[in-house]
């Protein structure tokens, strides 16, 4: 049912996520740590809620469509082709307004700045929520369920040896090869779904 597809899609993206806090609790020291939170949260304030809203706002409308392909195609189509151009909009503004921040506001944790490549390429790559959109649309919430499951596996195995090797990088290294792992696997399975649905703007 769509409901125990949906509760078992968050099960493993918390298990992938409850990892990664694991392995940085054993790795990572406390002031790396900090600087990690600091540029995650500008980031998330300049990229990912700006992105996600889209999202949020496409569900309602995929929803009632999902039965028309035609309209599904075009809809999608032109959701991941916007969220495309509006991640790399906010990435660079990311890059661009980081040190300004940083510097004004925290002039303590300046040295994360070295972060903000590696954030920047993980919230590029964030047009992997109106893909996963499009899989419930058109009721095959189980797909979403298996890109996670990659998804964890990524977090607990890779992961384990990139960040207790590279740390903090290795961290970051880990969410892009895990979100990397999602958006391969809607690629494919979206090929194998009989939409033609197009990615690049």
């Amino acid at each position: 049912s769509f409901g125990r597809q949906s509760w078992l899609t968050t099960a493993f993206k918390k298990i992938g996520q409850q990892a990664n806090l694991i392995y940085v609790g054993l790795f990572v020291s406390a002031g790396a740590i900090g600087f990690f939170y600091l540029l995650q949260k500008i980031s998330m304030y300049l990229i990912e809620i700006p992105a996600t809203a889209i999202s949020d706002a496409l569900l309602p409308f995929a929803s009632k469509t999902g039965n028309d392909v035609a309209i599904t195609e075009n809809l999608i189509s032109k959701s991941i082709k916007l969220y495309v151009m509006l991640s790399v909009v906010l990435a660079v503004a990311l890059l661009v307004l980081a040190p300004v921040l940083v510097a004004l506001f925290f002039p303590a944790f300046v040295g994360a700045l070295y972060l903000a490549p590696f954030f920047a390429a993980y919230y590029v790559l964030s047009f992997d929520y109106p893909m996963g959109i499009f899989f419930r649309a058109i009721n095959k919430p189980k797909i979403q369920t298996i890109a996670y499951v990659f998804s964890a596996a990524v977090c607990l195995i890779p992961g384990y040896f990139l960040i207790s090797n590279f740390l903090v990088q290795g961290l970051l290294a880990t969410m892009i090869l895990s979100r990397l792992a999602i958006m391969l696997l809607y690629v494919f399975f979206m090929g194998k779904s009989g939409y033609k649905i197009e990615i690049v703007p």
